[in-house]
């Protein structure tokens, strides 16, 4: 509520600080599993990579049904810098703002690209980019895209966020 003759102020940002409750292990093997896509009959769909038009430096993120041996879907987490890739491309990152209408993408590592870095995951199993955007998936083009809010660059942003179960490769120890 707005005061007569009173200036609005900032609101402090620190309510807004996403959780801290990772649970994913450092440079371990990790499957993403999309648990709204496990209940909905399409069972086992995990987050995956498949190539981002004809561009060979980057890939989309997506989801497709799980095969245990595929590369794509085995993940990693660098803790030091928040950082995800997976095995079949250990040289690129995941970027949040790699590619058009948010789709988020594995994109070549660059250390100044601050959408590279800062991942996280919730309590409330959400993927998060480093500006706290939940993942979640475009159903007619199984894409994964970042969730938001209205007024960021764009304008709506739109999207309900995934939720994700995370499993760890088979025969991965762990800590």
């Amino acid at each position: 509520m707005l005061k007569c003759g009173v200036a609005p102020h900032k609101q402090d940002e620190s309510v807004f600080v996403q959780p801290h409750t990772t649970t994913m292990q450092p440079n371990k093997c990790i499957v993403f599993r999309s648990y709204h896509e496990q209940g909905s009959g399409n069972t086992d769909f995990v987050l995956t990579t498949v190539p981002y038009e004809e561009n060979d430096e980057k890939r989309q993120l997506s989801i497709e049904h799980y095969q245990v041996d595929d590369k794509d879907q085995q993940w990693y987490y660098d803790e030091k810098y928040g950082e995800i890739y997976n095995d079949a491309y250990p040289d690129l990152r995941v970027d949040a703002h790699g590619g058009e209408d948010r789709r988020i993408t594995l994109s070549k590592r660059d250390d100044a690209n601050l959408m590279q870095n800062g991942f996280d995951y919730t309590s409330f199993d959400q993927l998060l980019t480093p500006e706290g955007f939940p993942f979640t998936v475009d159903h007619e083009s199984n894409y994964v895209k970042y969730a938001g809010a209205f007024g960021g660059p764009g304008g709506e942003y739109g999207g309900i966020p995934q939720h994700w179960h995370i499993e760890y490769c088979k025969g991965q120890p762990l800590v």
